[in-house]
């Protein structure tokens, strides 16, 4: 019989990063040939498939003790890459571009266009902290997360890597469906010169020009727009922290606040783009809990990661399966 440790059933978190990469591969399978090096993209994606998939069998061979963290830190290598690999999927697998109508939606609803009604609050230092603030994006679910994974609360941390996991990847699925660029660069096209106009320059200090510049150069997908990522999975780790860490949760409140108020401000999305992002945070938040209780209870699976059940106390199928 084989050890338990090296064949335990995937947490909901690793189940949810290996899904995101099926169904885009299988997304690619479908409609490859409207991509211009598609059999190149599809071997790329399944390739990650196999190698993440590979990654977590690998981890469930080590104690029990380090599983949690060591997926976790790979979780958070993966999302960057799933993220960097969308810039040779979504231009061609959805051709429409719905920038317009986003700006469309935006003026409908609060009768002007507020990339444009932005700028009278518009200020050198103002655009440095928020520049600096949007550059930190990817630190906030680590400086939120890692406390509960230091302080021992593992099935805290299972639920909130879950729910942060959920976050970007739903995201990124979404981008396919609604492909959308920034304000910024919309409005350097034809039609973007047509229907945005910026009469002032957003002017930092110190830093901003060199992070904005760095922010494009290393983004290689433009189309990222809806929902706003950075609205989802920020409200998501703030919303977390206030069900699970309620003392981080008011230090991380003005920094999440000035992000999302950053992507407005700073020509990155446009307004819809956060309703969008913020009901599906809430939509995560809510069902995320319930959602890891049912997953481990129906696969065996301890609500501490970190510890690893007798083979009798996994159901009946899984424990069947493992011997």
């Amino acid at each position: 019989m084989p050890n338990l440790e090296q064949r335990r059933p995937f947490y909901l978190s690793e189940a949810v990063t290996i899904g995101y990469w099926l169904v885009v591969s299988l997304v690619i399978l479908l409609f490859f040939q409207n991509l211009p090096e598609g059999r190149h993209v599809l071997a790329v994606h399944v390739g990650y498939l196999a190698f993440v998939s590979g990654v977590f069998f690998w981890i469930q061979r080590l104690p029990p003790q380090l599983q949690l963290n060591v997926r976790t830190a790979f979780a958070a290598v993966m999302v960057p890459v799933a993220f960097m690999q969308l810039a040779g999927v979504v231009p061609y697998l959805n051709p429409i571009e719905m920038e317009a109508n986003l700006l469309r939606i935006d003026e409908r609803i609060f009768g002007v266009n507020p990339q444009e009604w932005m700028q009278q609050y518009y200020h050198p230092a103002l655009t440095e902290v928020l520049q600096v603030v949007y550059a930190c994006f990817y630190l906030i679910p680590l400086a939120v997360g890692l406390p509960l994974l230091l302080r021992g609360r593992h099935k805290d941390a299972e639920v909130f890597w879950t729910a942060v996991a959920f976050a970007f990847y739903l995201s990124y699925i979404t981008y396919i469906v609604v492909p959308a660029r920034s304000p910024y660069i919309f409005a350097e096209t034809p039609e973007g010169r047509y229907l945005l106009t910026y009469s002032s320059e957003l002017r930092g200090l110190l830093l901003t020009d060199r992070l904005r510049a760095s922010i494009h150069d290393m983004e290689r997908i433009k189309h990222d727009c809806f929902p706003s990522g950075h609205t989802a999975v920020s409200l998501v780790v703030l919303l977390m922290a206030f069900r699970q860490q309620r003392k981080v949760f008011w230090v991380a409140l003005p920094v999440v606040s000035a992000l999302i108020f950053s992507t407005i401000y700073l020509r990155y999305h446009y307004v819809i783009d956060l309703v969008a992002g913020a009901t599906l945070a809430v939509a995560i938040v809510w069902v995320t809990p319930p959602l890891v209780e049912r997953w481990n209870r129906r696969y065996g699976l301890p609500d501490d990661p970190t510890t690893v059940p007798e083979l009798e106390e996994l159901p009946a199928r899984v424990s069947q399966r493992l011997r």
